[in-house]
């Protein structure tokens, strides 16, 4: 069964994830929807959808790394430059939460509180397990947490 069948897709956009620069890429690599389904194993429809500016689907992160390898480019490419996040840094990986508390040694709820911006103050012992787990700079690692903190302060105008 393809994976768009049996919820391979989030049921809203990510923060961080752009279906225009899916699309954008997408063209840049010469490929029609149908072609970017076949080479990552779901249907034409759920790519539409990925794409979707006024009804966007998300693809969940191992898809969304399995697009990015299929174009070419690193899933950053994938989202909005501002938008990077510890979410976004994770899903660039591949990486569920529960496979980066455990590549860093840290409780999942941790790092879903990181990721979340319930936990304010990054502390630098969690800065470097994550960039460790991340294969990133702790800097990358803190800013990215100072995007999620102030989002979840702040929300973006059409954002929960």
């Amino acid at each position: 069964m393809p994976v768009g069948q049996d919820g391979g897709v989030g049921k809203t956009t990510s923060p961080a994830f752009s279906p225009a620069r899916l699309a954008e890429a997408r063209r840049a690599a010469g490929l029609s929807n149908a072609q970017l389904a076949d080479a990552i194993g779901v249907r034409r429809q759920e790519v539409v959808r990925w794409q979707s500016l006024t009804a966007p689907r998300t693809p969940r992160p191992q898809l969304q790394l399995r697009l990015a390898e299929a174009l070419g480019v690193k899933v950053t490419d994938l989202v909005e430059p501002e938008d990077l996040t510890l979410v976004s840094l994770r899903r660039e990986r591949g990486l569920r939460q529960v496979d980066l508390a455990e590549l860093a040694g840290l409780p999942r709820s941790t790092v879903q509180a990181l990721e979340s911006g319930k936990i304010a103050a990054l502390r630098p012992e969690h800065a470097q397990l994550l960039a460790g787990a991340l294969q990133t700079s702790v800097r990358a690692v803190a800013r990215a947490h100072e995007v999620g903190v102030a989002r979840a302060q702040n929300p973006p105008a059409g954002r929960p």
